[in-house]
């Protein structure tokens, strides 16, 4: 059957270089957000806002627009981000490609802003922090319109050094419930994370994902609870559900087969997984979430 989009899924498409950085102000708001509705995309994106105002929904989550804050969206998220008249700043955009092409896929699986289920992907930065941010913008921007002898190189040098101290101030702010992404313990979790994105449909027990990174059940849900706070289990389900989420929002799928799709076997079971979850059935949710989204 084929798939109606509600939601429409955008590609990367600048062919000249492998990322992208835009201005956010009163000119870009009648092009950058002419689409005024739920969108995901296949690429990376971090926004930079100089002055805040407005909402940015992530996910089914909202979130103020604040002054001298950072927003970073993951490929596949659902958001929608409607700016307030004054708010302006940059939007940086880069596709995975950018670093496994040059076997650096390890750097983007230590950034936790794009790799954590617990925290909202954002950063408020002081005046010092901003000054910072506003430093490397101009560095990017500058060499955005270059064309000199590794030029790619340096842009993805200025968006290193970016991507790393905001790293840092969201880890800091958060020192309590994430450990340090250099740790032993958090690269089994990252690669946990990544197995999970890859297989969650079918594998949703614990023990799969222990034999597959070739340690105990126990050693592994020990891990992942004491980095992020929750167990392999709350993960496996947290993923399954956002997966109906979306599908619920992005398709006009009927419940059950979208109960098929995520690999339950009861449609009726699937009903009762998903309101333990949320308080809601998967239809009282559609309705709800679309009214929110297409206000």
């Amino acid at each position: 059957m084929k798939i109606k989009q509600v939601i429409p899924l955008h590609r990367f498409n600048n062919k000249e270089i492998s990322f992208d950085i835009e201005k956010l102000d009163a000119v870009t708001m009648e092009t950058y957000e002419t689409v005024n509705s739920p969108h995901r995309h296949s690429y990376y994106e971090i926004f930079i806002f100089y002055r805040g105002g407005g909402l940015h929904k992530i996910d089914f989550q909202e979130y103020k627009i604040e002054t001298a804050s950072l927003h970073f969206i993951s490929p596949g998220q659902v958001h929608l981000i409607k700016r307030a008249k004054g708010c302006y700043g940059y939007v940086i955009t880069f596709p995975e490609e950018l670093y496994t092409l040059q076997g650096q896929q390890k750097f983007l699986q230590q950034i936790t802003l794009y790799n954590n289920y617990t925290q909202p992907p954002i950063i408020t930065c002081n005046t010092e922090q901003l000054k910072t941010f506003r430093m490397l913008v101009e560095c990017l921007v500058k060499e955005s319109k270059n064309d000199g002898e590794m030029h790619e190189e340096l842009m993805r040098s200025y968006l290193n050094v970016m991507l790393v101290y905001s790293n840092r101030i969201f880890l800091n702010k958060y020192k309590d419930s994430i450990t340090s992404i250099f740790s032993k313990s958090n690269d089994l979790v990252s690669r946990f994370k990544q197995l999970l994105e890859l297989h969650f449909v079918k594998l949703q027990e614990v023990n799969e994902y222990a034999e597959m990174l070739s340690i105990t059940p126990s050693h592994l849900n020990d891990t992942v609870k004491k980095i992020t706070g929750i167990t392999v289990s709350s993960h496996i389900h947290a993923r399954v559900i956002l997966e109906a989420k979306r599908l619920l929002l992005n398709t006009n799928n009927s419940v059950k087969e979208i109960a098929f799709s995520l690999n339950f076997e009861d449609p009726t079971y699937f009903v009762r997984f998903f309101r333990k979850s949320t308080a809601y059935t998967p239809g009282n949710f559609r309705v709800q979430i679309r009214e929110k989204y297409h206000q």
